[in-house]
C-alpha cells in the first residue's frame, strides 16, 4: 500500500524491530548470584534505553496521519513512558539490593517483579496503536510490519 499512513506505520515497525533486536535475556548462574544480579541490572538498563529509543522514535514521527487516531497515539506514548519508569525503578531497586547467594537473589527478583507491575502483559506501542481499528488495518497492510504486529 502507498500513502502517508502506510509510510508512517512502516517507520513505527522499523523502530520497534530495530529496538527489540538489541535486547538479549541474561544467562542466570545459580552458583554466582552477584554475576546474575549484574546481568539482570544490565538487561533492565538496556530495556530502559530501548523504551526511550521507541518513545523518541514515535514522538519524532508525530501522530498518525489517520483521522481520529491521535488519542491512541498519545496512549502509546504514555504507556512507553510509564513502562520505562517501571523498568528504571526495578533496575535501581535491584542494583541497591544486597545479593550474596541464590536465596537473596530470588528475594531481590521478587521485589523487581513488584516494581515492574503489569509490564508482563504490555504489548508495546504497536499493541496500543493496533487497538484502534483504523490503525490495525494500516499496520496490517504496511510493508515491514509482518511479524512486528500481531494480527
Amino acid at each position: 500500500q502507498t500513502g502517508p499512513e502506510y509510510t508512517w506505520a512502516t517507520k513505527v515497525c522499523t523502530a520497534v524491530s530495530t529496538g527489540g533486536l538489541k535486547l538479549t535475556m541474561p544467562q542466570l548462574d545459580p552458583s554466582d548470584a552477584a554475576k546474575s544480579k549484574k546481568g539482570i541490572v544490565d538487561f533492565l538498563d538496556d530495556l530502559s534505553k530501548q523504551l526511550k529509543f521507541l518513545s523518541t522514535s514515535l514522538s519524532g514521527l508525530g501522530a498518525p496521519p489517520v483521522a481520529g487516531t491521535k488519542p491512541t497515539y498519545n496512549t502509546a506514548l504514555a504507556h512507553l513512558a510509564r513502562s520505562r519508569k517501571s523498568v528504571e525503578a526495578a533496575s535501581t531497586k535491584l542494583a541497591k539490593a544486597t545479593v550474596t547467594d541464590s536465596a537473596s537473589l530470588q528475594a531481590s527478583l521478587a521485589g523487581v517483579g513488584k516494581a515492574m507491575g503489569g509490564l508482563g502483559t504490555y504489548q508495546g506501542p504497536t499493541g496500543d496503536l493496533t487497538a484502534n481499528p483504523a490503525l490495525k488495518d494500516v499496520f496490517a497492510k504496511s510493508k515491514g510490519c509482518e511479524g512486528v504486529v500481531s494480527s
